[in-house]
């Protein structure tokens, strides 16, 4: 943690090296997060401590993949009137709007991205 912390201070942001040290540490704390086959969960303290710095839970590269299938649903409910894909939608948005609803009932999506949903009234 404290490494992580002294990176922030130096660089200004946490985006480490790939594959380093720092890169599995993260890793780990966000299986910890989700309780991924873990033992050892992380406690809310440790939680806030790493949102204090502004911990990503989503990766930056999963966080662009959201955003732009987020963009992809945005469209569909402008075109469609409502934000529930079928399964005769393109299997990819159905699939992934699926995915949220899951992720949400579990509290597993962020603040940011609840709330934009919300403002496209997803379900």
């Amino acid at each position: 943690y404290n490494e992580l912390v002294d990176f922030r201070q130096k660089h200004g942001h946490l985006e480490v090296e790939m594959r380093g040290p720092l890169y599995f540490w993260m890793e780990h704390q966000r299986r910890r997060r989700t309780r991924e086959k873990l033992r050892a969960p992380l406690s809310d303290e440790q939680i806030q401590m790493l949102d204090n710095i502004e911990f990503p839970w989503i990766p930056y590269r999963q966080e662009a993949k959201w955003h732009a299938n987020y963009n992809e649903l945005a469209r569909f409910q402008m075109d469609h009137g409502h934000c529930k894909p079928t399964k005769s939608s393109p299997a990819k948005l159905y699939e992934w709007s699926r995915d949220q609803r899951k992720k949400r009932k579990k509290g597993l999506l962020s603040k940011d991205q609840i709330e934009l949903l919300d403002k496209i009234d997803f379900p």
